[in-house]
């Protein structure tokens, strides 16, 4: 080999090894679209708990904190892993058009234990991790277990960006196996790999099973599925998922899903939000178990329910989090094309891979360029887009079979690749003030309606007073409420009409030491 070719094929060999450990993530992208008349069902479970069969109900914990084991159901010696849930079909159910079944976990070796050092915890990493992270075990009602083999959607491997938790996501497409299915269904998943014992800042790993049916009895909807890995630590990340298309009249009914690795129960800070066209702005997503500000919580929740048709039915799964939940009306219209969603953290880390969107329709008949795949060919050095003419499209067809008349084989298809991009300052505190704006309000009887900022809640009354006592002696000018709801009371030292008057106050407050955690709070 001469000098050249050596220098040449040198450089090569640094340039990809750079890119190899550059990649941090991988973007979403578009799994499955279609129109179906019918509906959807989004399944899954932990597998990691502090008891093989038993539920982990501990929510006051640190994920790090528990000495996790894998769960176990089956009693099957050819698993060391296993786990189950179930879901009923509609009586009036043709038929499953699609479903497709995903997991993941941190991985970073087969076990990890810990020992306290003079100044801190020290985690040692045991036995080498398997890289067979796709190959796991599928068991539909009581038929035996069959191998499937799946998608390496990420994978960390034990190096690169993410060595310490190293964490991986898979996918695989079970239509096949549960297409004739109906009535009563039950999923055990088995030999899904994580790492047990003391993991620092806690192990997780789960699966989600998502199911498409047909139904004639319900509104045809457009359903979308992505795939994809990314990371949430220091940076609010903010992803566009493309081509919704909800052709609706009126403002649509849509659901989002979503799966992520990592969340904790204790650990506060991190949020989604998705942007409302009608409001120019960004609204976060809260239900009853999942808070505006720790919204990935280490739960399993459809809308407002922890559904228990799970074994274990745990109410702590343990860093992983599956959900499926109603998207505001005022978020996807008519003219939506674009779902942009926003995900932070203020203390912790996660990471999500799988996410989809259900929007209802009123009509099944779109031109089909808009779900075809873009056919171009070049003409003089110009693109020149060769558009089909308009097709009916029936709740049985999907995206694949719209026809296409194919000019050349250059084909591009559409762009699925997220848009990421990080808010200024101004645009934070904007988003802050829309989202106390937007916050669920306290009832209290004989307050005027505003926002006040609150110094601290007690359910003790002779607590409260001693508290509005010692600031009044500071120099404030301490006041409280009630709760309706909870009879808690609530002392506060400023309320206005709009969040802006008393928004900077409260930064300035939180200066004080034992006023840090003031929060402004909506009440009436």
């Amino acid at each position: 080999m001469n000098v050249s070719s050596f220098l040449r094929y040198f450089f090569i060999l640094i340039f990809s090894s750079f890119t190899l450990f550059a990649q941090k993530d991988t973007p979403f992208t578009a799994q499955q679209k279609m129109y179906v008349k019918g509906n959807s069902v989004l399944i899954g479970n932990t597998v990691l708990g502090k008891h093989p069969e038993y539920a982990f109900d501990e929510v006051k914990v640190l994920n790090d904190e528990v000495p996790l084991i894998y769960v176990d159901i089956d009693e099957d010696t050819s698993t060391f892993s296993s786990s189950g849930a179930s879901f009923t079909l509609p009586q009036t159910t043709q038929k499953i058009k699609y479903a497709a079944l995903y997991w993941g976990g941190l991985y970073p070796a087969q076990s990890s234990s810990k020992r306290n050092g003079k100044r801190r915890i020290k985690y040692k990493y045991l036995g080498e991790r398997d890289p067979q992270v796709q190959e796991v075990k599928l068991k539909v009602n009581d038929t035996d277990y069959q191998d499937v083999i799946g998608q390496v959607i990420y994978d960390s491997k034990a190096k690169g960006p993410f060595a310490k938790e190293s964490p991986y996501a898979c996918y695989a497409d079970v239509t096949a196996q549960l297409s004739a299915l109906k009535d009563d269904i039950s999923i055990t998943v088995a030999n899904i790999r994580a790492t047990t014992g003391f993991i620092e800042g806690g192990a997780a790993a789960g699966w989600l099973l998502y199911v498409v049916y047909e139904d004639d009895t319900q509104t045809p909807k457009y359903f979308t599925s992505y795939a994809g890995f990314k990371e949430v630590s220091k940076e609010e990340v903010e992803v566009v998922f493309q081509d919704l298309q909800p052709k609706n009249e009126n403002t649509s009914s849509s659901k989002i899903m979503m799966a992520a690795l990592e969340g904790d129960t204790r650990i506060k800070g991190d949020a989604l939000a998705i942007y409302s066209d009608i409001k120019e702005n960004f609204i976060s997503l809260t239900t009853e178990g999942r808070p505006f500000d720790n919204f990935f919580n280490s739960t399993i929740s459809v809308g407002y329910d922890i559904p228990t048709t799970r074994t274990p039915a745990s109410k702590n799964t343990l860093g992983f989090d599956l959900l499926k939940m109603n998207v505001p009306d005022s978020t996807i219209t008519v003219n939506t094309t674009d779902a942009i969603i926003k995900l932070r953290t203020a203390q912790d880390r996660f990471y999500t891979f799988f996410l989809a969107f259900e929007t209802e329709i009123e009509t099944v008949v779109f031109e089909a360029q808009t779900e075809s795949v873009a056919v171009v060919e070049k003409v003089d050095e110009t693109i020149e887009e060769k558009v089909n003419p308009p097709v009916v499209i029936t709740p049985e067809t999907t995206v694949s079979s719209v026809p296409v008349t194919v000019v050349k084989t250059e084909v591009v298809a559409e762009v699925e690749t997220p848009v990421i991009k990080n808010t200024s300052n101004d645009q934070k505190l904007q988003r802050e003030l829309y989202k106390i704006a937007n916050s669920p309000s306290i009832a209290s009887s004989g307050e005027v309606s505003g926002y006040y900022l609150v110094t601290n809640v007690f359910q003790s009354k002779r607590n409260a007073t001693r508290w509005k006592e010692r600031l009044n002696k500071e120099g404030y000018n301490a006041r409280t409420f009630i709760n309706n709801a909870t009879q808690a009371t609530y002392v506060y030292i400023e309320s206005s009409e709009t969040p802006e008057q008393i928004q900077s106050r409260k930064e300035v407050v939180r200066q004080i030491p034992h006023l840090s955690k003031t929060w402004i709070c909506r009440v009436n």
